[in-house]
């Protein structure tokens, strides 16, 4: 099965397109790591990592101003919020969109 709205159609054609791919090999030392994420730059987590910044305002249940940029399709103005985010040394942003809580 799939979730967010994949159907058994698109399973299928995932399943066609990489049947003959070989599998993708971890990192070598990525048992040292307690925490892995990925995006642009890898972000690495491990017992002696330093505080981890979390930038939480891309969130509809938990910023009211994000909210209402989503709602009204000022998707510019909402990048902003987590450019801002990025740049006051959040390393990690917490996005929701979660549909349930746009009216």
């Amino acid at each position: 099965g799939g979730c967010c709205g994949t159907t058994p159609q698109h399973i299928r054609a995932i399943v066609e397109a990489t049947k003959n791919a070989p599998p993708r090999l971890p990192h070598s030392k990525l048992d040292t790591f307690k925490l892995t994420l990925s995006g642009l730059e890898p972000m690495l987590a491990f017992k002696e990592s330093n505080f981890i910044n979390i930038g939480e305002r891309c969130n509809v249940a938990g910023s009211s101003v994000f909210k209402k940029y989503i709602m009204a399709d000022k998707f510019s103005e909402a990048l902003e919020i987590a450019k801002k985010q990025i740049t006051e040394g959040a390393q990690i942003l917490d996005l929701n969109f979660d549909d349930g809580m746009i009216d």
